[in-house]
């Protein structure tokens, strides 16, 4: 799909795709040894399909994956990127179960104090 269009890509990659589970997550990515603000989709099992980006080895991904597709930004800038989207977010926080829970934690424990 075109570059740097990440976030319409993905939103749009995972509407025409519900049939296989796929939802829209954004965070950042990891390309080149630097981590870039991204969308990408994730499967039902937190497996990444980027249709923005190729598949390189070392491809790093972090964010939240949103269940709600009313949520999603078909139009462009990203949900977290995006202040607009941002700040009703900052302020009511998601609706219950516009989040899933996909991938894998960065740690099993929390640490200790």
């Amino acid at each position: 799909m075109p570059a740097r269009l990440c976030y319409s890509n993905a939103a749009q990659y995972a509407q025409d795709h519900q049939d296989q589970g796929l939802l829209y997550a954004e965070g950042f990515a990891r390309t080149l040894d630097v981590y870039l603000s991204h969308a990408w989709t994730l499967r039902p099992d937190g497996t990444v399909i980027d249709p923005t980006w190729d598949d390189e080895p070392g491809r790093a991904y972090i964010g939240i994956t949103v269940a709600d597709p009313a949520l999603w930004p078909y139009d462009g800038g990203g949900i977290l990127q995006e202040y607009g989207r941002l700040l009703p977010l900052l302020r009511d926080g998601f609706r219950q179960n516009a989040l899933a829970d996909l991938g894998r934690p960065l740690t099993d424990r929390l640490p200790r104090e």
